[in-house]
C-alpha cells in the first residue's frame, strides 16, 4: 500500500517535494482492515504451491477510500503489486456489467433464455462449465449458475460496445476490447478497478473515484492537498437495485454459497474463473465495503489447484472474502442496500436459440418388479427447443402372463386354502388334506 501511495504522489509531485519537503501524508488505510486482509490471504496460501498468489483490494463505496490492500505474499522479493498493477482476466465476474447493461436497456432478469450447451453464435462456440445443460432458464438464474451460453446470447443482442461503456462508467479504467467474448471476462482488469466498479452498485448507482490519500500537510502545517474524489451517477438507482437483487442470489442460491457472512449482513457478488483455470476471481459487496479477490500465479500457468482441486472463484476466493468481511464487519450494525423502483422493462429476448419448453408425458406399462402406481423410469429428449420428459408408471404384473386371473401367477390361491397346497398345512409334499397332486 505504501508503494502504491508513493506512485500516486509521483504523478503530481517531484521526488524532492515528496521526500525532502517535510510533508505529512494522510492515507485511507484502515489498519484493522489491513490486518484482516493479510490474515485472510496468508491463511488461504498455507500449504499450497510456492508460486500461488492472492491479491485483495477493498474500498469504501461511499467515500472511495481504499481501506485495505494485499498485493502479493512477499513484497521484498517482488514489488509488483498484484492488486493494482496486474491486469488479469476476471472470468465470469465481468458478467455483472453485461447484466447491468441488459437491465439498463430494459430487459427483465426474469427473461427466459436457452441454457443449453455447447452453442455456436455467429461462429463463436461457447460452452457452460462442465458443459452443463440447463434448458429453459431465466437470466437471473443463469447469473447465479454463471451460464456462459446465456451470456453469449445476451451480449450478441446488446452489442459489446454498450457493455464496455457500462463498465467504464462504473469504474473500469483499463482499455477493453469491443468483442462478444468480453462478457466472459477475457479482458485484463485489476482488483482495484473491480472493487471500485462493484461499489457503484452498493451506493445505488453512484461511482466514487477510489483514492488512497486524504490530505497532505507541509512542514508549516499548511494543507497543500485535500482529497475531493469525483462522484458521478454511473447508472440509475433503479438499475443498481435490480442488479444487486440478482447478485444477492449468487450467495443465497448460486455459485458463492461459501461467502455467506456470519453476522447476517446482506451481500451481493459475482464469481469468476478463467479458461484452463489460470485465474479465480470473486468480487463481493455490502453497503459498507466492496472487495475484490484474485487468485493465480505471477507467471501464468494452467490448471492451478488448491488442496488438490482445480480453482474456481466460488471455491477458493469466496472463503477469503468471507474471512476478511467477517473480521471487517464484526460488531458493526447491519446495513441495507438502497432501494429503488422497478425499472421499465420492455426489451425482449430475440436470440434465435429459443427458450426450451418442457412437456411431460405419462406412460403406463406392466412390471413384474415395480409395485403398481410407482415410477419405473423416466426418459428425456430435446428436439426443436421442446424437452419431452416421459414418465413410465407401473400397472403391476401383466395379467396376460397370469392365467389364474389374480395379481399373482396362478390366482390368489388355486387350492382354495391359505397355502398353495389347498389344505390347512399343505401336507408334506404340498398335497394336503383337501389338495390334489
Amino acid at each position: 500500500f505504501v508503494d502504491f501511495v508513493k506512485r500516486q504522489l509521483l504523478e503530481d509531485y517531484t521526488v524532492n517535494e515528496i521526500f525532502k519537503g517535510g510533508w505529512t501524508v494522510y492515507t485511507t488505510l484502515d489498519m484493522n482492515l489491513q490486518a484482516a486482509a493479510e490474515w485472510s490471504c496468508y491463511r488461504a496460501l498455507e500449504g499450497q504451491a510456492d508460486d500461488l498468489e492472492v491479491a485483495l483490494c477493498s474500498v469504501d463505496p461511499d467515500t472511495g477510500y481504499i481501506v485495505a490492500m494485499f498485493g502479493g505474499k512477499d513484497y521484498y522479493s517482488d514489488q509488483y503489486n498484484l492488486a493494482t498493477q496486474a491486469h488479469r482476466q476476471c472470468g465470469s465476474s465481468f458478467k455483472m456489467f453485461t447484466l447491468t447493461c441488459a437491465v439498463e436497456e430494459g430487459m427483465s432478469p426474469g427473461t427466459m433464455f436457452n441454457g443449453s450447451s455447447p452453442m455456436t453464435i455467429n461462429g463463436w462456440t461457447v460452452a457452460n462449465a462442465s458443459s452443463g445443460n440447463y434448458g429453459s432458464i431465466s437470466l437471473e438464474a443463469a447469473t447465479w449458475y454463471s451460464l456462459n451460453t446465456v451470456y453469449a446470447q445476451l451480449i450478441d443482442q446488446l452489442g459489446p460496445s454498450k457493455v464496455v461503456d457500462v463498465a467504464h462508467r462504473m469504474g473500469i479504467t483499463s482499455p477493453l476490447g469491443n468483442h462478444d467474448a468480453i462478457t466472459l471476462g477475457t479482458e485484463g482488469v485489476t482488483c482495484l478497478e473491480m472493487a471500485s466498479a462493484f461499489g457503484t452498485l452498493a451506493t445505488g448507482g453512484t461511482h466514487v473515484e477510489p483514492i488512497c490519500i486524504t490530505k497532505i500537510v507541509d512542514r508549516n502545517g499548511n494543507v497543500i492537498y485535500e482529497a475531493d474524489p469525483a462522484r458521478t451517477e454511473a447508472i440509475s438507482p433503479e438499475t443498481a437495485y435490480a442488479v444487486t437483487k440478482v447478485l444477492e442470489g449468487d450467495i443465497t442460491r448460486g455459485t458463492a454459497s461459501r461467502a455467506r457472512l456470519a453476522n447476517g449482513q446482506e451481500a451481493a457478488c459475482k464469481t469468476g474463473t478463467t479458461q484452463d483455470y489460470r485465474d479465480a476471481y470473486f468480487v463481493g459487496y455490502t453497503p459498507q465495503l466492496s472487495t475484490a479477490i484474485w487468485m493465480g500465479t505471477r507467471v501464468e500457468r494452467t490448471n492451478i489447484r488448491v488442496n488438490g482441486s482445480l480453482i474456481y472463484g466460488g471455491t477458493v476466493c469466496a472463503p477469503i472474502w468471507k474471512n476478511y468481511m467477517d473480521w471487517a464487519l464484526d460488531g458493526a450494525d447491519l446495513e441495507y442496500f438502497p432501494t429503488a423502483a422497478t425499472p421499465n422493462y420492455h426489451l425482449q429476448n430475440t436470440s434465435p436459440y429459443k427458450p426450451v419448453t418442457t412437456e411431460e408425458v405419462t406412460v403406463y406399462e406392466y412390471s413384474d418388479t415395480v409395485p403398481k402406481d410407482e415410477e419405473i423410469r423416466r426418459e428425456e429428449k430435446e428436439e426443436n427447443y421442446v424437452k419431452t420428459i416421459t414418465i413410465y408408471i407401473s400397472l403391476g404384473p401383466d395379467p396376460a402372463s397370469n392365467p389364474g386371473g389374480g395379481d399373482n401367477p396362478g390366482g390368489d390361491n388355486p387350492g382354495g386354502g391359505d397355502n398353495p397346497g389347498g389344505g390347512e398345512g399343505g401336507g408334506e409334499g404340498g398335497s394336503g388334506e383337501g389338495g390334489g397332486a
